[in-house]
Formats: structure tokens, C-alpha cells, sequence
């Protein structure tokens, strides 16, 4: 306990030295001005890049239950908060790279193959495979 600072002081008036911030009392670092002044360089146009299809490198991918009730490996088609529930195959989405939807398609397979196992339900919270 002597290695927690202030171990020994009431929690309910707080810990002494500790204080209120104060508007117009905090201090910048000299950085945060300079970066205020606008970009340190000039700033060329947007080059567009010449692969269109399958450059997406970061792919997570939803575990859940399709439309029709069975086991997907996509997408879902809207936030859940907004009563969307299904979950949709990404083999139409062109930004995919295919390694990266064959990845999908074996865990999809593998999830209908080990039905004991099944895909996590929004609703209940319930389930194994979710992401």
C-alpha cells in the first residue's frame, strides 16, 4: 500500500493533490502551434492507384445467420441497433481479394460441417462463431 499514492486518504473528499482543470489555465506544447499553422509541405493532388478490385488488406469478417436462416460468413447489412440481423456473403463485394473470400468460404464450410457449434445469435447472446 505504500506504493500507491494516496492509499491512506478518504475517497469521498478526494485526493489532495489532484485538481480541477481550469479553462484558458492549460499550457500547449510548443508542437500543437506549429501544427495549427497548416500542413508543414505542399500537399499534391490525390493520384488514383491503378489496382481497383481486391485491395482491401484489412477483411473482418461477420459470423452469423443469413437471411434464409443458415450459417453466413460476410457481412452484416446493417447495425443491429437498427434491427438488422443478417448477415450477407461478401463474394460480390469487388474490394475483397479472393484469398481473402476462399478464407470465408472455409470457415463457412467448416461452420455448417460442426453443426454442435453454432453461429453466435444477437438475440440471445448464444452461440460460438462470431467473428
Amino acid at each position: 500500500n505504500e506504493f500507491t499514492i494516496g492509499w491512506d486518504k478518504d475517497k469521498k473528499k478526494g485526493v489532495p493533490f489532484k485538481k480541477k482543470k481550469e479553462k484558458g489555465n492549460v499550457k500547449h506544447p510548443e508542437w500543437v502551434k506549429w501544427a495549427s499553422r497548416g500542413p508543414c509541405c505542399d500537399i499534391g493532388e490525390v493520384v488514383r492507384s491503378p489496382t481497383v478490385e481486391g485491395y482491401r488488406n484489412k477483411n473482418e469478417f461477420t459470423i452469423g445467420f443469413g437471411l434464409d436462416g443458415k450459417p453466413e460468413v460476410g457481412f452484416r447489412y446493417g447495425r443491429f441497433a437498427e434491427g438488422f440481423k443478417g448477415v450477407g456473403c461478401a463474394d460480390q463485394c469487388p474490394n475483397i481479394p479472393e484469398v481473402a473470400l476462399q478464407a470465408a468460404r472455409c470457415v463457412k464450410d467448416f461452420i455448417v460441417g460442426h453443426q454442435s457449434l453454432e453461429c453466435w445469435g444477437m438475440d440471445n447472446h448464444t452461440g460460438v462463431w462470431r467473428q
